[in-house]
């Protein structure tokens, strides 16, 4: 799959080509002619600032780096080539690939540089101090690299992930609900998502604050203030873009310009200088802030840079911004899906999706010199998801993914911990897939005159029918009913006229 226009609802202009983008940089200096930004360096398509390095990404799917290479982060492997994206930690630098691989290079420390190999299907990245993540087409979070404060630890609970960002030692994730889910460390309340914040539509992550942007382009801050980087500036509404550095924080308004707010951002410059053309994209390193401008001229064609798309779910509202380049542009956009339109002055798309499925969405701008577009996929799942197979029960999502079970239509049929109960058969029972020792079954039987004791485990959630007959050819007669919260072990001890005869545990979800 071709991933250089599937891009996630929450992401603006990062994978496609932007042939006269410029780069500004301010803050601290990770060059030696002092400006900041190599002078050779020009058509940038996307950036990535890391501890005191740099990336830049161009038209040809080739990366350029700038800065510190004490751990050869910006010595650019020679594979690193078709990329659509790049992200960079403290000493190193990651790069997703056009098919979907992701490649690292820099510090081995703690395995960052070891990809998982069964990472094949990303379609966005984020690098944190020392570790990383990436999201997959299916809505899974992967991560690796150093997980001394559970920063590369997953929670279970994860699924339909929208969007990823990673900072010092902590890790965010944008559901396609528009809710947050955090975890690694917070000793300076980094992961207390506000309570209440909902209609997330983008997330950064600084070294020890976080910062979620809105539907209504409002900005939400939390975490450590040490330097002010969670107080967000009186007013500031209409943004479009939000970026984290070290210990500050940047916005990007509608109108290009950029807001910024927490520690000085270099020696001599503690904020983003007045740019003489619209900003597109923002990026936050150690101590410097970098951006992407739109330098077009009155004459220039437009070019489309980053439509919407990715993953949507039915009955949530979304809203996500379409640039291009170029000026006095007209918007538009066909095979959008039902409950979605898009606002021709402004290139502003919301609403609700109605139907869930697979949307190949083209996105045309437009002026008096000529016409620009391109085509998105837009992925719309089901707001109460569940994996339908040719299994005899429907297995939601949301119960695989409390299991880390995320290959959804194929795990369905198999059977992880070998108990011989296929994963569709544990949810019935509501037992552990990946326990071998969570079975539904019966421990004991004892006999006694006049009387039969009867110890069996069972799972969770699930109604748990101790029944017996005397005779296979008759009907079950239920002795006992139970539906635990937590797995247990269960005793029935009583007595009926004749103890003999079959005895069986049945579980009805």
């Amino acid at each position: 799959m071709k991933l250089s226009a599937l891009i996630i609802i929450t992401l603006i202009g990062l994978f496609i080509p932007a042939a006269h983008a410029g780069l500004s940089a301010w803050g601290a200096d990770y060059t030696t002619n002092g400006a900041g930004v190599p002078p050779s360096l020009t058509n940038i398509t996307a950036i990535a600032s890391g501890g005191f390095h740099a990336l830049a990404l161009l038209p040809d799917g080739s990366v350029r780096g700038w800065g510190d290479n004490s751990r050869n982060q910006v010595s650019i492997p020679p594979q690193a080539t078709n990329i659509v994206s790049v992200a960079a930690g403290l000493f190193h630098s990651i790069a997703l690939t056009d098919n979907g691989s992701v490649l690292a290079w820099g510090t081995d420390y703690a395995g960052l540089t070891n990809v998982p190999a069964n990472l094949t299907n990303a379609i966005a990245i984020a690098a944190g101090g020392f570790h990383n993540l990436a999201l997959t087409s299916k809505g899974a979070v992967m991560a690796w690299g150093e997980n001394l404060y559970g920063q590369a630890a997953v929670p279970c609970s994860l699924y339909q992930a929208a969007a990823v960002a990673a900072g010092g030692l902590h890790s965010l994730a944008l559901r396609a609900d528009g809710t947050l889910i955090a975890w690694g460390d917070n000793q300076a309340g980094q992961l207390n998502v506000p309570v209440g914040l909902t209609g997330v539509i983008a997330i950064a992550a600084g070294y020890c604050h976080s910062l979620a942007l809105t539907t209504n382009g409002t900005v939400a801050a939390w975490g450590s203030n040490a330097e002010g980087q969670t107080s967000v500036p009186s007013g500031l509404t209409g943004v479009v873009a939000i970026a984290a550095g070290y210990s500050h924080s940047l916005a990007l308004t509608s109108d290009g310009s950029i807001a910024a707010w927490g520690s000085d951002l270099g020696p001599g410059e503690t904020r983003p200088p007045i740019l003489p053309s619209p900003s597109m994209e923002l990026r936050g390193g150690f101590g410097n802030g970098l951006a992407l401008v739109n330098d077009a001229e009155s004459s220039d064609e437009p070019e489309v840079l980053g439509p919407f798309g990715g993953l949507a779910i039915t009955g949530l509202p979304i809203l996500s911004r379409v640039t291009a380049y170029g000026q006095d542009l007209s918007y538009s956009a066909s095979n959008l899906p039902a409950g979605l339109t898009i606002n021709p002055p402004t290139g502003i798309i919301r609403g609700t999706a109605e139907t869930a499925g697979v949307y190949n969405v083209s996105i045309t701008a437009t002026n008096t010199h000529g016409t620009g577009s391109l085509a998105c996929s837009l992925v719309v799942l089901e707001a109460t998801p569940t994996v339908i197979t040719n299994a005899p029960a429907p297995v939601p999502t949301a119960w695989l993914a409390s299991y880390c079970i995320t290959n959804l239509e194929v795990a369905v049929l198999e059977d992880p911990d070998t108990d011989g109960a296929a994963t569709w058969q544990e949810y019935v029972m509501g037992t552990d897939p990946t326990d071998s020792n969570s079975v539904l079954e019966i421990r004991s039987l004892n006999l006694l005159p006049g009387m039969q004791q009867v110890e069996w485990i069972g799972g969770t959630g699930v109604l748990q029918y101790l029944e017996w007959t005397p005779h296979l050819h008759t009907n079950w007669s239920i002795l006992s009913t139970n539906m635990p919260p937590t797995p247990i072990t269960n005793l029935f001890d009583d007595s009926i006229l004749d103890p003999e005869g079959f005895y069986r545990i049945r579980a009805v979800r």
